[in-house]
């Protein structure tokens, strides 16, 4: 049981890691579509905190235009979405620290 429980461990996080990177690549193209379809693999709930969050954790893969687009559209696009997430972005920055000139 020790071995078919390790393989199943190995596959589920290979699983994701391919998840993860169809939904950057996705995300990249168009930013609703690679969020809908992380949330849809059960990655995160579409709601806007933990999109932001992710927004924050995978800053580094994600094209910067692509998260201006998501954050940027207007407010009757997809019922306010992309507002609804740049304000929970906002919230989870850490400003501390920071001098301001």
């Amino acid at each position: 049981a020790g071995a078919a429980s390790a393989v199943h461990a190995y596959d589920r996080k290979q699983r994701l890691r391919e998840e993860f990177a169809t939904g950057v690549v996705k995300f990249n193209q168009n930013p609703y579509k690679g969020v809908e379809y992380l949330s849809r693999c059960g990655h995160f709930p579409m709601e806007p905190e933990p999109v932001a969050a992710w927004l924050h954790e995978r800053r580094d893969d994600l094209d910067k235009t692509q998260i201006g687009e998501l954050l940027g559209k207007e407010k009757d696009y997809k019922g306010g979405f992309g507002v609804a997430v740049l304000h929970a972005y906002v919230e989870q920055m850490d400003f501390e620290g920071l001098r301001i000139d």
